[in-house]
């Protein structure tokens, strides 16, 4: 019934093989090998006798393998300036033609163009809460997911250029059930990432996370606030923190209540592919010059202040 619920609720299809209720005064129960998937063809009879049919062959398919080159070099005279190591990395097989509705590709009925991901998880625990329920929050409060292996495949998403993206209008609308998660916790997490315009499979993981929020109307706004995230795109290191100051530490920065900015996340990636950028862009101008190399992405995000924020009475007077 809960698998059927979250069905319902989220739009994407949800199996596990069973769950398991530890504390139940707590409202707390584990979920093991739970498979998340959202395909055009994806009803749970397909998905089930696909698993199935994995098992019997012994396990997942069987994994391609991506070369990239990375350039070691060092100053002049030194023995090993100019060399090179071949890094060889496994990826997952992408998503069959028939689950991404390539039949469907002609038919201006079916709206193919979004993205789609098959995971498999390892366990999931979850707290559940009435009250938030009825509040329109939904069912879960909290949530821990470990072990997530998978593919997401987004080889189907295209742009209108005659139409150009304008982010107000595309901004979700609120519904009543929406999740508000209160904290999500995530550790060992790794998909292979299928990009449009045949961009080469990469890997994405995230070694650990912690979110203290995750509502599904402001979705990306709380991944970004998040308080840590730590993993690897494409092979390089990433992490998503509270910068620290060696004169106050990070719990004294949110006290401050005279600032108009509520906290501050530092978003660091080292030594990313620069086809990333290529692939991303229009091959013209400064970037179709650059045939290879790699770049550092360092963003400090600041956020604003809540309304609904605490504040002394003195510091409201003053803002008016």
């Amino acid at each position: 019934k809960i698998a059927d619920y979250l069905t319902a609720e989220t739009g994407v299809t949800v199996v596990f093989e069973s769950a398991i209720v530890p504390k139940w005064k707590e409202s707390k129960i584990s979920f093991k090998n739970v498979f998340i998937s959202r395909r055009v063809h994806g009803d749970v009879d397909s998905l089930l006798k696909e698993r199935r049919q994995k098992a019997r062959n012994g396990g997942a398919d069987r994994p391609d393998k991506v070369k990239r080159r990375t350039a070691m070099t060092a100053g002049d005279g030194m023995a090993w300036e100019g060399t090179h190591y071949e890094e060889v990395e496994e990826v997952a097989p992408p998503m069959s033609d028939e689950a991404r509705g390539e039949d469907l590709a002609e038919d201006d009925t079916v709206n193919t163009n979004y993205t789609m991901f098959d995971l498999q998880v390892d366990s999931i625990d979850v707290t559940l809460s009435l009250q938030r329920w009825f509040e329109g929050k939904g069912l879960i409060e909290d949530a821990v997911v470990r072990g997530v292996r998978g593919i997401v495949d987004r080889r189907n998403v295209f742009w209108d250029p005659n139409k150009p993206y304008d982010p107000k209008a595309a901004r979700r609308e609120p519904r009543h059930g929406d999740f508000e998660l209160e904290s999500l916790e995530i550790e060992d997490f790794l998909v292979t990432v299928y990009q449009p315009n045949d961009f080469r499979p990469f890997n994405f993981s995230i070694f650990s996370a912690h979110i203290p929020k995750l509502r599904k109307q402001w979705l990306f706004y709380d991944l970004l606030s998040a308080d840590s995230i730590t993993g690897q795109v494409d092979g390089c290191l990433f992490s998503l923190h509270k910068p620290q100051n060696i004169s106050r530490t990070v719990e004294k920065d949110r006290e401050t209540i005279h600032s108009k900015w509520k906290t501050m996340s530092r978003l660091r990636v080292d030594g990313v592919n620069f086809d990333h950028i290529q692939n991303q862009s229009e091959l013209t101008g400064p970037i179709s010059w650059i045939l290879s190399g790699k770049f550092d992405v360092v963003a400090d995000i600041k956020f604003p202040r809540d309304l609904d924020d605490e504040a002394e009475i003195n510091t409201i007077i003053i803002e008016v």
